[in-house]
């Protein structure tokens, strides 16, 4: 942590020294953000099994209902989702959770019970990582904290909320953290801090991260620029300093490095789901543009401008403090990001505008609604309220200690002045502040619009078969053992036409004298007893994936269906979901864990023997 601000000083009594201390006070602070949390998210936890009435909420539900049974039931790794339509990746799809750190709350307590426990963790960890950040930055924890509420106060983790999105929950509740360990190692100079960062970026990008990803990984980049351009002009004010050519270049040697760890972290995912992304293109071909005043609405209560969209929580009050950041040390980076953010949110108008440019970016090209970037401003506006009300406390602090000086140097009646005039000014704030974080906090509720569940639903145990479904309630599906062919990805995944419902077998054959019978059943494996006279087809009704292999015979793809030619005769035929990039990945992925732990490792030896010399 940053020194606090010159209020701290020994034997300084003031109202601000008082509040810094017991904001900084860290077991009492996570006690106040546990206890706002659960104030947020009032009644969340009445019903444990609630699930929101939103079809995004349902789809999402599904996916990690899939991979919990994989998981927990089966025992295999959820590399396949046969219950979606026809059969779909599962680890390897965008949109899955499945290897998400806070997964593990869902593998635990079940799915609908863990999401609620993840989105109470997800806030938290909001609350506290703003917090860091902002003292990180050199905001005194005053300030640090009101910024922290401003940004739990945006309505876009409302939008989330509502519509099932935890992953951009996490994701964006994660941003923080990943700016601030990096900006830790940059102060800094240690490796534990950049493999905190690139821990920090592989929980985003397992937490379903196909837009939090990118955004925060631009973010990042936001950072090394304006401490490249902050490092330039420190070394032209300090002349007679000894010149390091590599300042400069330091936070993109770290980015970099940062990357290839966290490359290698989420590795196991990652490669087949970069193989995904090049074989089905998510192709996004329309030119989002937005108004002026449609981002100002969305960001800012300006309820004059009559969009008819639903106001931001960065009200004009909490903007005319943040444009004091600009006297901060650290504030003018922080206003300029939110500028650059801000031009990026309304879209391509053109050649002139940064979203123009960004679109030029693999992968990132593809992303739809760039309003959606709005919430990367709000963090940037956040942090500059958080360093214009550090601003206002250190000047405070400057003119009462003049003041006291002034009116009576040591003796009781300066020190009377100089505590009255922080508490009137504390007051003053109090009464601006306070009506609109509570406004805001209230406006933009975190809850979940719902119907309800009596309890939990258990799982059907028996065979498992294709239905003609509804995607609408996707959730439903794997409960009951039943796959839907009706379905909605926003990965063009093929489907095959002559999947069917309903069919008294799942596997089946039509040759002559033949038949097939299914011996053991389970997402990624099945046993299946075969026997015929002649050579003969055995299909599957699941789509084909180049992945499937079998124990004899030859996979084939029929119109997109998964069928195994086999030679005459009694055959167990054994098929199995093995993706070759999968245990690559996971090659990669546990070396890259070995490594961090060796490296540590032999650091804590040379620490040791370091002290163990003679002096």
């Amino acid at each position: 942590m940053p020194p606090s601000s010159s209020s701290s000083q020994k034997g300084d009594t003031s109202l601000f020294t008082w509040l810094n201390a017991t904001l900084e006070n860290t077991p009492l602070r996570i006690t106040g953000w546990l206890w706002l949390v659960w104030w947020r998210l009032d009644g969340l936890f009445e019903n444990m099994f609630r699930i929101g009435w939103h079809h995004d909420e349902h789809y999402f539900v599904m996916h990690e209902e899939v991979a919990r049974q994989s998981m927990a039931v089966h025992g295999q790794l959820p590399a396949w989702n046969p219950y979606y339509c026809g059969g779909i990746p599962e680890l390897a799809n965008p949109q899955s959770e499945a290897l998400s750190p806070d997964f593990l709350l869902r593998l635990v307590f079940g799915t609908e019970v863990g999401r609620r426990l993840t989105l109470f963790l997800f806030l938290f960890l909001l609350l506290e990582g703003t917090y860091r950040y902002a003292r990180t930055l050199r905001m005194n924890p005053i300030g640090a904290v009101v910024g922290a509420l401003a940004f739990l106060a945006s309505n876009w983790f409302h939008r989330f909320t509502v519509t099932g999105w935890y992953n951009f929950v996490g994701g964006f509740a994660l941003m923080p953290w990943a700016l601030h360990w990096f900006e830790t190692a940059l102060r800094t100079q240690r490796w534990r801090y950049g493999v905190a960062c690139a821990f920090a970026m592989a929980w985003i990008f397992m937490c379903a991260g196909t837009y939090t990803t990118p955004y925060v990984g631009l973010a990042l980049a936001t950072s090394a620029v304006g401490w490249s351009i902050g490092s330039f002009f420190r070394r032209r004010k300090k002349k007679d300093a000894p010149a390091h050519p590599s300042t400069a270049r330091a936070p993109w040697i770290w980015l970099a490095s940062i990357a290839a760890l966290t490359v290698g972290l989420c590795a196991i995912r990652l490669l087949p789901m970069a193989d995904i992304i090049v074989t089905y293109p998510r192709v996004w071909q329309g030119n989002e543009t937005f108004s002026l005043a449609h981002v100002l609405q969305s960001l800012f209560d300006l309820p004059q401008l009559n969009m008819g969209i639903e106001g931001g929580s960065i009200g004009l009050v909490a903007v005319a403090l943040t444009s004091l950041a600009i006297t901060h040390r650290t504030g003018w980076r922080i206003l300029v990001a939110a500028g650059v953010w801000f031009a990026l949110c309304i879209g391509d108008h053109g050649p002139w505008s940064p979203h123009h440019w960004m679109e030029k970016i693999p992968i990132i090209k593809d992303l739809r609604a760039p309003d959606r970037m709005g919430i990367v401003v709000e963090l940037y506006l956040a942090l500059g309220l958080a360093a214009g009300l550090t601003q206002i406390e250190r000047t405070t602090n400057w003119i009462s200690t003049r003041v006291s000086t002034i009116t009576g140097a040591l003796s009781q009646r300066g020190s009377s002045q100089r505590g009255s005039s922080q508490i009137l000014l504390a007051a003053m704030v109090v009464v601006v502040m306070f009506p609109w974080m509570k406004n805001n906090l209230e406006r933009h509720p975190i809850d979940v619009p719902s119907f309800l569940w009596e309890g939990p639903i258990q799982p059907e145990v028996r065979d498992f078969k294709q239905a003609r479904g509804n995607r609408w309630d996707a959730h439903i599906w794997p409960l009951i053992s039943r796959g839907t062919l009706q379905c909605f990805e926003e990965t063009p995944f093929v489907q095959s036409p002559l999947l069917r419902a309903d069919l008294s077998q799942e596997e089946y054959t039509t040759a002559p004298n033949a038949s097939v019978k299914r011996l053991h059943w389970s997402p990624n494996a099945i046993t299946l007893s075969a026997k015929a006279t002649t050579p003969f087809v055995v299909s599957i009704n699941q789509n084909y994936h180049e992945a499937w292999t079998s124990n004899m015979g030859h996979i084939r793809s029929d119109q997109g269906l998964l069928t195994v030619h086999l030679p005459p005769g009694h055959h167990t035929l054994k098929l199995r979901f093995s993706d070759p990039l999968i245990h690559l990945g996971t090659a990669v992925s546990i070396l890259s864990w070995l490594a961090i732990a060796w490296a540590y490792r032999r650091r804590r030896q040379r620490r040791t023997r370091k002290q163990l010399q003679p002096k």
